[in-house]
Formats: C-alpha cells, sequence, structure tokens
C-alpha cells in the first residue's frame, strides 16, 4: 500500500490556474517545458506572418500580445522556483 501511495506521489502533477503545472516538489520544469513548446508554436505563426508581409511594428505587437504575455504570465508564482536549467531555457526562448 506504501509503494502505491510513494509511486502516486511520484506521477502526481498539478495544474493550478490552467496554466501553472508543477510536481510535488514545486519544480516547475514540466511548465517551462509547456511554455517552450507553446512559444516554439507562436514564433512559427510570427515567421509564417513574416513571410506574408507583416510589418515589424506589427510583428512587435504580436510577439508581445502571444509570446511575451505567455512567458511573464504568473511568472512572481513560478519564476523563484525553478532550477538553473529552467533558467537557461527560459532565457533561450527569447533569444
Amino acid at each position: 500500500m506504501r509503494f502505491l501511495h510513494v509511486l502516486y506521489l511520484m506521477l502526481f502533477v498539478l495544474t493550478v490556474l490552467n496554466c501553472l503545472v508543477f510536481d510535488h516538489t514545486l519544480c516547475f520544469h514540466e511548465h517551462v517545458e509547456q511554455i517552450a513548446r507553446n512559444c516554439n508554436q507562436r514564433f512559427y505563426l510570427l515567421q509564417q506572418l513574416r513571410k506574408q508581409g507583416l510589418s515589424d511594428e506589427c510583428l512587435k505587437v504580436l510577439f508581445h500580445a502571444i509570446v511575451l504575455s505567455k512567458i511573464l504570465y504568473a511568472v512572481s508564482v513560478w519564476g523563484g522556483y525553478i532550477s538553473i536549467d529552467n533558467v537557461d531555457r527560459s532565457n533561450k526562448i527569447l533569444r
């Protein structure tokens, strides 16, 4: 019985506010990975819009609206709990 409880804790991942994803150790690795996946999709969208001739000013507005807002949402909650690897991953998204 105790083994099942430990296994459950190891697999337990909680989603709060439909975006913050963390496990029982308050590690936000899954959350950073989810942000990276979403931002990569949105960067692809911006790339396609640039190919269609959208101006740089409009692309900048869209970047702030659909990429930067995704990264900064609730950063005060999860930003202090991420590992150095996840900090590097977050910085790589913005480069």
